[in-house]
């Protein structure tokens, strides 16, 4: 999507899984959902590989509610669903929100498609809510175009975007960087893995990530 300072901005794809945004019908903010939780933590630590987190960056996110002038709270993250704005950005090759766009036209791997429910089509999550505690969320329809919200706390896509260091410097750079976090994480007593903390009295496992303690 973008390159800059030795980052790509990447975006999936394909739809990768399918999952409801937040965990019940009452609505939060993208910083709070079940969505942003299942990326963290579940995704990040089975998608890739310890070498592949380190060259992954964090991103600064900032996100408008569709409806008004407010702002979501912010959020760091390294793996993220792209916001309204981001998705209808003319620099990455989107068209505007009403029309047709084969680049936001996703299809569902085999995979994702045994967690999709009865009558699923390919539409996915952005990260933008619609309003304040609301729980209608925005997302990309099958043709590509953004017409329409959804209840959060239904199924649907979920492609993830992040931003990968390519520039052998940057990577050196971010390496030592992550390297320095999990050390962090590690003096504070959490996992070392996602930085949540453990659970449990002899055998000690993250409440996040699920793993073991193994420092």
């Amino acid at each position: 999507m973008e390159e800059k300072d030795g980052e790509w901005l990447i975006l999936s794809k394909q739809i990768l899984h399918y999952q409801s945004f937040f965990s019940s019908k009452k609505g939060t903010s993208y910083q709070y959902s079940w969505m942003r939780t299942w990326l963290r933590t579940t995704f990040f630590e089975k998608a890739f590989s310890a070498l592949q987190k380190a060259r992954i960056s964090e991103s600064f996110l900032r996100t408008k509610f569709y409806s008004g002038d407010e702002w979501d709270e912010d959020a760091v993250d390294r793996v993220f669903l792209l916001s309204y704005e981001e998705a209808t950005n003319r620099s990455y090759g989107f068209n505007y929100g009403y029309l047709k766009d084969e680049k936001k036209s996703k299809k569902t791997t085999a995979y994702a498609m045994t967690f999709a429910g009865v009558g699923q089509s390919d539409e996915w999550w952005l990260r933008t809510i619609k309003e304040a505690k609301g729980n209608q969320c925005e997302r990309v329809n099958p043709s590509g175009d953004l017409l329409g919200e959804k209840e959060g706390d239904r199924l649907s896509g979920v492609v993830p975007a992040l931003k990968f260091v390519f520039d052998k410097e940057a990577k050196k750079k971010a390496v030592e960087a992550e390297q320095r976090r999990i050390q962090a994480w590690q003096n504070s007593g959490l996992c070392s893995h996602c930085g949540g903390k453990f659970k449990g009295l002899f055998t000690k496992t993250c409440k996040n990530c699920g793993r073991k303690k193994d420092y």
